[in-house]
């Protein structure tokens, strides 16, 4: 399962802390906050190490979901949380790396506030339309995009989340505009797309790839160079011609 390894990586997490924890007794509760709502790709990944790794150490392993302000509601709890090595925050890139480039001020540091313990899991963004859209490809979905006006509107997981600057990078790429609507994390905004609310999403497959398979909403390219075995019949973005154009969160 190439770019989706969400199991074992627990083992990893493992060796970063068991020390730590062993030390202090095996009752000593750990905190896994994710930076996103329950349901998509970071809660789930989250939840599934929490569940490994606590049976393993025979410890509490508490999942808590702070989402909201583009990740830094999350971000800036456990940067103030006591440096004790219990409080783990779980989620993409935006509050460590991408916010500093859209926010001019962030309540905390993300060099000074935080230590880097491990990548978790790897996966390319499914890019995916609401049914009643009227396309089934990607070739019919980019010419109703250009000439469509008001614009199409883009779901995404939040400012600066990955959702969101895949979606505005593959739209200046492939030439059509979008009016983007930031939700509080994946799970709502696959939402929206479903009940044919919000025109169009780009999200990583842990959040959207049950719905896809279901048939849920209109499947349009993987953002990969490889196709996904449970989403085989699905072609990829080099397989439509943009191959600069592989992305995974």
């Amino acid at each position: 399962m190439r770019r989706f390894n969400l199991f074992r990586v627990w083992f990893i997490l493992l060796l970063c802390f068991s020390g730590q924890v062993f030390a202090q007794g095996t009752q000593t509760s750990i905190r896994f906050i994710v930076i996103f709502p329950p349901r998509g790709a970071a809660d789930q990944v989250a939840r599934i190490i929490a569940q490994e790794t606590s049976a393993i150490l025979n410890t509490p392993i508490l999942v808590e979901n702070k989402a909201g302000a583009s990740g830094m509601i999350g971000a800036d709890f456990v940067a103030r949380s006591k440096p004790d090595g219990k409080t783990f925050l779980i989620g993409g890139n935006g509050p460590t790396v991408l916010n500093q480039a859209l926010f001019s001020k962030m309540p905390y540091d993300p060099e000074k506030s935080f230590t880097p313990v491990v990548g978790l899991a790897k996966s390319p963004l499914l890019m995916f339309v609401r049914k009643d859209l009227g396309v089934t490809n990607l070739k019919d979905f980019l010419e109703l995009s250009r000439k469509k006006q008001p614009p199409l509107s883009m779901a995404s997981a939040g400012i600066g989340n990955i959702t969101h600057i895949t979606g505005e990078y593959a739209a200046a790429l492939m030439g059509f505009k979008i009016n983007h609507i930031p939700f509080s994390g994946s799970a709502p905004a696959v939402t929206a797309v479903m009940g044919n609310n919000i025109d169009l999403m780009f999200d990583p497959l842990p959040s959207s790839m049950q719905q896809a398979r279901n048939g849920l909403m209109i499947r349009l390219a993987l953002m990969d160079d490889q196709r996904f075995p449970p989403l085989a019949q699905v072609p990829t973005l080099k397989e439509s011609g943009f191959a600069n154009m592989e992305i995974s969160a």
